[in-house]
């Protein structure tokens, strides 16, 4: 089977690599059907090989599928089931993954980074990292779940928006898009902000009431003239620059709330005496524990949303890996996906 790898230094590696052996007790063998691409994957192939966790592994960390064959012990799912599968994977009796937060389980792995991901045909998962999906979401979505949907909604999550308050998104790649989606169909009045005319066209196709581009506008000016000069009730930065982070801060009203999603530089970007003065919470936040996806995939089929047009471009084979890659760094796209037939 083709398997896409990343060598280090912007590199695509597409290669044969052998089939995973037969699924022991617990394990679950995937055919792969759908597999998205994110920010993370992009800033992962541009590191330096020797700041690479793990290589060769396959990449790839949003997968879904149907399910192939089963190993012992295995009651969550049968083979045919189709499935999204959850990314990181722990040792199942630890309080962080009884809490659903295997994440921070001491002997996690993460598919895609630190072990065979998506990029590939078959991926062989543990029983419980299988998330069977409702006969009314696609496979496609199933991807977008494991880790663009889980992420936005997480970090809306931490904030709960209510009612018709104002909620600002900096940043409005996939996640932001995703963002944007979910806090519209929760009530909230969103505002997004980002570089990409294309992108801003999305997020007002998904809910957005007022869009801002940072490479026109002067973003704190026209969110207090949106938000009668008090600014926004919540924000989420999505895009990982340090100047949206800075943005987030003083774009929220004080007493306000903010999460911080989106992971790049180190560079210190939190304004404390600001902070202070205006009596901010701020959160940050990771992608979703495993226990949010059934309130996610109901909350998705209650409000009808059309998370599928999230996804712009499809891509039909790992050979395609560099293509794919390259098309999202032009910041000019939603989500992206492989797909299988």
């Amino acid at each position: 089977m083709r398997a896409v790898y990343f060598p280090g230094g912007g590199q695509v590696d597409v290669r044969e690599a052998p089939e995973p052996p037969a699924p022991g007790p617990g394990q679950v063998l995937v055919a792969m059907r759908a597999a998205a691409l994110c920010g993370t994957d992009v800033h992962t192939y541009h590191l330096p090989a020797e700041a690479l966790p793990a290589y060769p592994v396959i990449r790839g960390h949003a997968p879904a599928g149907v399910v192939a064959a089963v190993g012992p012990n295995v009651s969550n799912v049968v083979v045919g089931d189709r499935v999204s599968i959850y990314q990181y994977l722990g040792c199942g009796t630890c309080r962080h993954c009884h809490a659903g937060y295997v994440m921070w389980c001491a002997q996690m792995q993460c598919h895609g980074a630190s072990t065979d991901g998506a990029f590939t045909d078959l991926l062989l998962t543990n029983d419980r990292n299988c998330l069977p999906l409702p006969p009314a979401l696609s496979l496609e979505v199933g991807s977008l779940l494991a880790c663009t949907l889980c992420t936005a909604y997480q970090g809306l999550t931490r904030l709960a928006p209510h009612g018709p308050e104002r909620l600002i998104v900096f940043g409005v790649g996939p996640v932001g898009l995703a963002t944007v989606l979910l806090a519209h169909a929760m009530g909230a009045d969103v505002l997004a902000v980002d570089l990409s005319a294309p992108r801003l066209a999305l997020a007002r196709e998904f809910g957005a009431s007022a869009t801002i581009n940072a490479a026109e506008e002067d973003v704190l000016d026209r969110v207090l003239a949106l938000t009668d000069g008090e600014g926004a009730d919540a924000g989420v930065e999505a895009s990982g620059a340090v100047v949206a982070q800075q943005q987030l801060i003083g774009a929220l009203r004080r007493g306000g709330r903010g999460c911080i999603v989106g992971m790049g530089s180190h560079t210190p970007s939190v304004n404390l005496i600001q902070l202070i003065n205006k009596q901010l919470t701020i959160h940050a936040s990771n992608v979703a524990p495993i226990t949010a996806f059934a309130p996610l995939m109901e909350l998705i089929q209650r409000k009808r949303l059309p998370v599928d047009r999230l996804i712009t471009h499809r891509f039909q084979s790992v050979e395609q890996a560099s293509e794919a890659l390259r098309l999202l760094e032009t910041a000019a796209t939603g989500a992206a996906t492989f797909v299988w037939s």
